[in-house]
């Protein structure tokens, strides 16, 4: 009996037959699902590019919004230094201004001791010519 039968034979075929095919669509459907999940992980990494786009678009606009900010301070400070520098100019003419009054004031001080020291020596000198004139006549 180490012949086998043409039955035998066929039943073998068969069977090995149904195990290819079982094989192949085990194989099939592990190729589908290994397919299905290359598509989800490349949707998933799609969907990750496109949050990062627009994470990128926002950064773009927060660091264009500080660097707007940034010049407007820097703007600012400008017109404050220039105003603390007019304000600075301002005081020092006031400062000038005023020495000039004081100046002035003391000069009209002086003017006035000169127009009563010339007073009082107009006044001494015409009583000294009365004296004059009243020794003449007496004399």
């Amino acid at each position: 009996m180490g012949r086998k039968s043409d039955a035998e034979l066929l039943d073998e075929r068969e069977r090995n037959l149904r195990e290819r095919e079982a094989a192949f669509v085990e194989r099939e459907k592990l190729r589908e699902s290994v397919e299905s999940e290359i598509k989800a992980k490349q949707q998933q990494l799609s969907d990750l590019r496109s949050q990062v786009r627009i994470r990128q678009k926002d950064l773009d606009k927060i660091e264009r919004g500080l660097k707007r900010d940034k010049a407007n301070e820097n703007q600012k400070l400008k017109e404050m230094e220039a105003a603390l520098e007019a304000a600075r100019a301002e005081a020092e003419s006031a400062k000038a201004a005023a020495k000039d009054h004081e100046e002035v004031d003391e000069l009209q001080s002086e003017v006035q001791k000169m127009k009563e020291a010339h007073e009082k020596y107009s006044q001494e000198l015409a009583e000294a010519r009365a004296r004059e004139e009243q020794e003449r006549e007496n004399a």
